[in-house]
């Protein structure tokens, strides 16, 4: 991507303009005329700096070779106005450098930065679009005892390798989800690779010496355990770290005021932000229920002989 070419602006505009007047003082100066003094006469000024000369008859030739030498003193002179000016120019060529060489660089580092800035989208969109992505879903059943499993399944287009899961499952107590310090055991495992197929998923899973009826719900509100850890694998990019939050509850029954289960509601899976909905709705439930059967209640009779008859 090449730099867009700018007009000059206000200060190479003045740089400009104090190089034509350095240079017009220069030649302003050139023009007066040179006032040097003679070599003789200087000479008379101060006696004791040079030493003193034989003297010579006179002689035609030696005067002209003498008025030579003179003018070629007095042409090698540099007049003080072109130093000056040759400093003032040299002065502005070196800041107008400078300062084209600042623009350059901030250019450059535009540049480079938009450059990156692509290659790291068109990298986000390849891998967004290639990338492994290994989803979860765990549930629970109980064949003898609590089984509690995870199905993997790849929905990218590349393999997804180096898989490495590691969970601690704990009881906690509902609505207030407080961990009631009875861990289970630790529960691990890793995957060579899984390949891109939706339709030949991989489980994993452990069994906890649960009984079915131990996360059975009281009053409405079951029990629950609480799943924690982390689950790794490399997408085919770079490696994918994900923080895992789940509660397994148990059957909640929903009973009326004589016990009579009403309701029940099975055993499931859910993270940890949807817990506050779930207990809410348990909550609601018992409260419906609740309604509904003092509505079914016959009416209580009348004190005192008033109110209408039964």
């Amino acid at each position: 991507m090449e730099p867009e070419t700018k007009p000059p602006s206000c200060a190479q505009i003045a740089l400009w303009s104090l190089a034509l007047l350095g240079f017009l003082a220069s030649v302003s100066g050139l023009s007066a005329p040179l006032k040097n003094k003679p070599i003789n006469d200087q000479a008379d000024e101060h006696p004791g700096d040079t030493p003193a000369r034989e003297e010579r008859p006179w002689s035609p030739l030696v005067e002209a070779r003498a008025d030579q030498n003179d003018a070629r003193q007095n042409g090698r002179k540099v007049h003080p106005y072109l130093k000056f000016g040759v400093n003032v120019l040299t002065l502005l060529a070196v800041v107008w450098y400078a300062w084209e060489a600042r623009q350059q660089r901030v250019t450059m580092d535009n540049t480079f930065k938009q450059v990156q800035q692509q290659n790291n989208l068109m990298q986000q969109q390849v891998e967004g679009a290639m990338a492994a992505i290994i989803t979860k879903q765990f549930r629970i059943t109980w064949p003898k005892q609590a089984y509690l499993s995870v199905i993997l399944d790849n929905r990218g287009r590349v393999i997804g390798s180096d898989i490495y899961a590691g969970f601690q499952v704990t009881e906690v107590s509902l609505p207030t989800g407080k961990d009631l310090g009875k861990a289970l055991p630790k529960w691990e495992f890793s995957i060579p690779a899984i390949a891109p197929a939706p339709d030949l998923p991989l489980e994993r899973g452990v069994y906890l010496n649960i009984p079915q009826e131990a996360l059975k719900g009281i009053d409405g509100m079951p029990r629950a355990l609480k799943l924690t850890g982390t689950f790794t694998y490399f997408n085919g990019f770079h490696n994918n770290l994900e923080s895992v939050c789940y509660y397994v509850l148990g059957e909640a029954d929903f009973t009326n005021e004589k016990g009579a289960v009403v309701q029940r509601v099975g055993p499931t899976v859910i993270t940890c932000e949807a817990l506050p909905a779930q207990v809410a709705l348990y909550l609601q439930n018992q409260k419906d229920i609740g309604a509904q059967w003092t509505r079914l209640l016959p009416a209580s009779p009348p004190r005192n002989g008033f109110g209408p008859p039964r």
